[in-house]
């Protein structure tokens, strides 16, 4: 049965390679998203509006040439992690100047500058370091003068940026959410708070509240002036819009009873040919108003969840959507309709990927959710275009797909809340029951050749269920951190496991397991654990103290070194068609080596998608397996094809390759 099935296996892998599908001809790594992410700040060059920019949430800059066509992140970008883009803003008089608020996730927020519009970033800011900015203001008669609003209320700088000072007098403790500059008289100025508006008429120098007709629990978090009459000012708050006609001395509600059917507003937009028509964007869709505030009308589906709007100046039709989920979305037609612009866009955190055995333009792709944009998706077209396969999916984080080469429609996900199952293609999902319905699943795997059975690895432990997850056994190794799984494809019987512990194998399908001789590789996590796929003697090991071989099971081992620090190892793959072509994944995530006489030499993959963003899994194309998928720590996914020339010629055993079994 084994012989026939590894004849099938080479019949497929031959007929796709000779008739299926055409050899890429690119050297170059390929962005194929899934395109998307959250967009938090959106910015326009005032001076050529076809140009763009896009802050997102995870701290990355996009910038678009064509009007939000095709996007490309900015290298080397902030250059720093742990931060979220609160807001952009483009110097008016110069717009290659572009400055980034942020905020701190786990880093400090703060205020960055580029003078090159976004090659180089600068933290900037003397006096205003290590504070969360989250709103920034041009003195529109002398714009080397600006604004910031932070959670410590605001500032002032008169040099570009470079020294600022604390505007404290009737600020002390203020969180600042949003600002606003009188376009006629510049020293009067708005602030808004997380409890209500403050205004100054002496250029910021002392601030009062101006509150009347506002809930006292107002998080304003934008402000917008009517440029034609400065005296009328709208507030979004979590309470809904409010609006003054007179400079802030009474404010006028607007929420449900006016057709804001969701009262939390977070950006705001007036089209400049028609200061009636406002565009507001909240937690539950975007609204129109055509009379100034009076009514509101939701104009796009009430799931989107918008950030940041931009009109184009010329043009009051053309709309700009920074939105969480999603990216950017964009109409031409005043709100009418809508399309996704966010090619390039790939703030995606790509855990883990799949092909379809029998069509490999199938593609899958797990992510963590991130900022909501996580889940499974699915491309049939080798990864041009997307499509979010989610329903019955409760939980939007999966670190590892499955499937088997007999029945690729049946896919297991393992997410941090249990495994789900589709026997559909990924169009519907069904939670698995039992224990693991409320655990994290850290590692997957399927009998190549009976779908019904999956190994489930957990941080308590291994579990086994042989009803296709409708019920699980646990296995012998209970109460060990498992963190990578590999499966035999020659014989499904034999099964490694790698723990915090050591590496274990068993011979009987997991009913019995024994602990491998591991004193070479010290008391390491096993990070990765590959078996050459023609033979289940011959295993490969990454720990952090580097790449190790086993020709007899696991019971004696040899260093693999590949420079001369050893690097610690994170993934390994290894070429199915030609099994001495071997690739790793170094410990931090951000380098590739390749060998093409089974780890006798190596050398480096050239990476240019992005070096600060760290490599999360690694696979071959089924057909032509010189072509490498790459899926990033919030880059998305990428493909790169090796120059003609660069591979061996294939053995003359191929196996169908191992990924198709379990990748993470």
């Amino acid at each position: 049965m084994t012989i026939r099935i590894i004849l099938i296996s080479f019949l497929w892998v031959f007929f796709f390679s000779s008739f299926g599908f055409s050899k890429p001809k690119t050297d170059e790594w390929i962005a194929l998203g899934p395109f998307g992410g959250d967009v938090t700040a959106l910015a326009l060059d005032p001076k050529n509006p076809h140009i763009l920019y896009a802050g997102t949430n995870d701290g990355q800059i996009y910038k678009s040439e064509n009007e939000g066509k095709w996007w490309v992140r900015l290298q080397p970008g902030l250059g720093e992690k742990g931060i979220a883009i609160k807001t952009l803003a483009l110097h008016p008089w110069n717009p290659k100047i572009i400055y980034a608020g942020t905020w701190g996730l786990w880093n400090k927020g703060g205020l960055f500058k580029s003078p090159d519009a976004g090659k180089t970033w600068k933290r900037i800011g003397s006096g205003l370091q290590n504070v969360d900015v989250r709103a920034l203001a041009f003195d529109p008669s002398f714009p080397d003068v600006m604004y910031a609003g932070t959670l410590n209320g605001v500032y002032k700088s008169t040099d570009t940026g470079v020294t600022w000072v604390r505007l404290s007098q009737g600020l002390k403790n203020i969180h600042i959410e949003s600002l606003a500059i009188d376009p006629e008289n510049p020293k009067i100025l708005y602030a808004g708070s997380w409890r209500r508006v403050y205004k100054s008429t002496d250029g910021g120098v002392s601030w009062s509240l101006i509150p009347v007709g506002m809930d006292l629990d107002s998080d304003v978090f934008s402000l917008l002036i009517d440029t034609r009459s400065p005296n009328t000012l709208y507030a979004a708050t979590c309470n809904g819009i409010f609006k003054t006609f007179n400079g802030g001395k009474v404010w006028r509600k607007f929420s449900k009873k006016e057709g804001l059917t969701t009262i939390r507003v977070q950006s705001l937009a007036l089209d400049p040919q028609d200061p009636k028509v406002l565009y507001a964007g909240t937690v539950g869709g975007l609204f129109k108003s055509t009379d100034a505030g009076a009514t509101w009308q939701l104009i796009t589906e009430d799931s989107l969840i918008v950030w940041s709007i931009i009109i184009h100046p010329r043009d009051g039709k053309k709309i700009y959507l920074g939105i969480e989920n999603g990216a950017v979305i964009k109409s031409e037609d005043g709100g009418l309709t809508w399309v996704e612009t966010n090619r390039g866009i790939t703030d995606t955190h790509i855990r883990t990927l799949i092909q379809n055995p029998h069509n490999p333009q199938i593609i899958y792709v797990g992510t963590l959710n991130g900022r909501n944009f996580g889940g499974v998706f699915q491309s049939k077209e080798g990864g041009v275009h997307w499509k979010k396969m989610t329903q019955g999916l409760t939980n939007f984080n999966v670190e590892v797909l499955a499937t088997n080469l007999m029945n690729p429609s049946t896919i297991y996900a393992g997410t941090w809340a249990g495994v789900f199952k589709t026997t559909n293609g990924g169009e519907s999902w069904t939670k698995s029951p039992g224990i693991l319905g409320r655990e994290r699943i850290t590692t997957l795997t399927v009998d190549p050749y009976q779908s019904e059975v999956v190994y489930a690895g957990t941080p308590q432990g291994l579990f086994k269920s042989t009803s296709g997850g409708k019920e699980w056994s646990r296995l012998e190794l209970q109460g060990k951190p498992l963190y990578t799984m590999e499966i035999s494809l020659l014989n499904p019987k034999i099964l490694y496991v790698g723990t915090g512990s050591g590496l274990y194998r068993s011979l009987d399908g997991g009913l019995k397991w024994k602990k491998l001789p591991t004193r070479i590789l010290g008391n390491e996590k096993i990070r990765a654990v590959a078996l050459k796929p023609d033979d289940p003697q011959v295993l490969l090991v990454g720990t952090s103290k580097g790449l190790f071989r086993s020709s007899n099971g696991g019971f004696k081992w040899k260093v693999i070194p590949i420079r001369s620090d050893n690097p610690g190892i994170k993934k390994i793959t290894v070429d199915p068609i030609s099994p001495g072509v071997l690739y790793v994944v170094e410990e931090t995530g951000h380098q590739i080596y390749r060998s093409q006489d089974d780890g006798l030499t190596w050398e480096k993959v050239r990476l240019d998608f992005g070096p600060d963003r760290e490599i999360e899994t690694i696979t071959l194309d089924v057909v032509n397996s010189e072509t490498i998928y790459v899926g990033t720590a919030g880059n998305g996914l990428y493909s790169y094809t090796l120059p003609t020339g660069t591979s061996p010629l294939p053995s003359q055993k191929t196996f169908f390759p191992s990924s198709f079994l379990r990748l993470k």
